[in-house]
């Protein structure tokens, strides 16, 4: 009778410990995939500025092409039969500027928001040594959970 309760109170004391280290390692895990997804958040990000930043120089530079096409020192022939040509490639110029502006400021937002938060989960999932100049305590070592 002894022996069932001895081992019933460390089954009640060892138990819980055996709960939290699973839980741990569940978090731990977590964490780890958190990082994973906003690094390709943040990787995103960075291909959609430098893309979008791309998209919008050459719809500036269609746009100006087509006015100087169609300025032409200042003799317009509208009866040309380049004239749609012209009319469609400031079109396309236009929509390339527009996306390109929507497409990095996207970017930009992706960027900052996952290099953020890949950084906080990292530090959550870090080991920390800390070197202090006080008398009290010189160095100490953290773990961050």
């Amino acid at each position: 009778m002894k022996k069932i309760i001895i081992i019933i109170l460390l089954g009640i004391f060892i138990f819980p410990y055996f709960l939290q280290a699973q839980v741990l390692d569940t978090k731990k895990s977590l964490y780890q995939n958190k990082v994973i997804s906003f690094t390709k958040m943040k990787r995103t990000g960075v291909g959609l500025t430098i893309g979008g930043t791309i998209l919008t120089a050459v719809g500036i530079g269609l746009m100006v092409d087509a006015v100087n096409k169609s300025n032409n020192y200042g003799t317009t022939n509208y009866y040309s039969t380049g004239s749609n040509d012209r009319v469609d490639e400031a079109l396309i110029g236009y929509v390339g500027f527009f996306v390109g502006v929507a497409a990095t400021g996207t970017g930009i937002a992706l960027w900052a928001i996952g290099g953020s938060r890949a950084k906080n989960y990292q530090k959550k999932n870090s080991v920390s040594l800390n070197l202090n100049s006080d008398n009290h305590q010189i160095f100490s070592l953290a773990y961050h959970f």
